[in-house]
């Protein structure tokens, strides 16, 4: 779609790039461990907030080719 008037960005914000920074409120979470290497997170999020990117802030990114548990 074309930028046009009705669809240009509040002034200020810019839109490059597919990742922009938000915070969300996290609640109930808790960490507890199942067994060496493995450790089970639960927590709340709001509409829109994805666990992985919760996972991913807190402790690094993924292997693409292994599970995280690996990694």
């Amino acid at each position: 779609v074309p930028p046009g008037p009705g669809l240009a960005p509040p002034r200020g914000i810019r839109l490059d790039g597919t990742r922009r920074a938000l915070r969300a409120r996290v609640g109930d979470a808790s960490l507890e461990p199942v067994e060496p290497g493995v450790a089970r997170l639960r927590a709340s999020l709001p509409p829109g907030g994805y666990v992985t990117v919760l996972v991913e802030e807190l402790f690094g990114g993924f292997c693409e080719d292994r599970s995280p548990a690996v990694c």
